[in-house]
């Protein structure tokens, strides 16, 4: 009998993993597509482009994506077989040259957020900046995931579950600034979205999050993202991708929405701190800016291993 609802369970499992196979819904991408389109081409010829051939532009838009994040991961790559001397804040360094900006992970400005991500460099409108690492939940794992959460709030008490647009989840809460630190020594510029705040009430977002379509190859070897099945196994993976919505300039704090909606009457209940957002930050509105540490403070508490390393309550 116990074999016999192994079966079921497996069976049961493989028809769930087949039916839940969704495609990626690339209108929840617009401004992300819109920016990265706009740092290659200009704005003029995005926006002729844009109406005359939607889906070719979001096709090129990714793949645009995917180049930036392959020059991203070959940069971080090239300094780990060179040996990681001078660790978090030379990795900083050497990704900031080979790729004009990096970011670094520190307190952030926002009170109350602990860990927040920051700008190394002026970062243009439309450039990858990270990926949210962690686990990947294809959709069938996810709605196991959702449902278990409901029924095991207590237990399900992680806040780093981000809902991708396959209907897949990523699970960051094992890339946290702490863990990686603790694992690696340092946190990787390449594997920091999910430590990216919610912009505070009257501050807009200067980035987004972008779901994409990985292929696989030797290039995207590097990338931070466990996957049960996948992994090393020559397949396609999805990951989610932070992109500049805006010039972000040298110091500022890395923000983006995280669309957990208004709330309400049949909406879901939402922290304390959390606002939604009115809009987001496009090519020539302004800004707040919330500042953080200066470069140089950065390397200085870099070389003193002062850097804090606190849980982003906010993730």
């Amino acid at each position: 009998q116990a074999l016999s609802y192994a079966v079921a369970a497996g069976a049961l499992d493989q028809v769930g993993r087949f039916l839940c196979h969704f495609d990626i819904d690339d209108t929840d991408h617009a401004e992300a597509h819109a920016a990265i389109l706009e740092g290659a081409e200009g704005a003029a010829q995005a926006a002729q482009a844009a109406l005359a051939a939607p889906a070719r532009c979001r096709c090129l838009a990714d793949g645009i994506a995917l180049e930036q994040l392959a020059s991203l991961l070959a940069v971080e790559q090239e300094w780990c077989e060179a040996g990681q001397h001078g660790g978090e804040a030379e990795l900083c360094r050497a990704v900031r040259m080979g790729t004009g900006h990096s970011l670094r992970c520190a307190t952030s400005a926002i009170t109350g957020a602990g860990d927040g991500v920051f700008a190394c460099g002026t970062i243009p409108r439309g450039q990858v900046l990270s990926v949210y690492a962690g686990s990947h939940l294809g959709a069938w794992e996810a709605l196991i995931n959702r449902t278990l959460r409901v029924l095991l709030p207590g237990w399900y008490v992680e806040g780093y579950m981000l809902s991708q647009s396959d209907q897949s989840s990523m699970d960051g809460s094992s890339y946290v600034a702490f863990a990686q630190r603790q694992l690696c020594g340092y946190v990787s510029p390449s594997a920091c979205s999910q430590l990216v705040n919610h912009p505070p009430a009257g501050i807009l977002p200067n980035s987004s999050f972008m779901t994409v379509s990985v292929p696989p190859g030797s290039v995207f070897a590097g990338l931070p993202v466990k996957t049960r099945w996948a992994s090393g196994c020559g397949q396609w993976q999805v990951a989610t991708v932070l992109v500049s919505l805006a010039e972000i300039q040298d110091g500022e704090e890395v923000l983006v929405d995280y669309g957990m909606g208004t709330g309400g009457p049949g909406g879901m209940e939402l922290p304390e701190w959390y606002t939604p957002c009115c809009g987001t930050v496009g090519a020539g509105a302004a800004v707040v800016a919330w500042r953080g540490p200066s470069m140089s403070d950065y390397l200085r508490l870099a070389n003193e291993d002062t850097i804090g390393c606190s849980a982003d309550v906010h993730a």
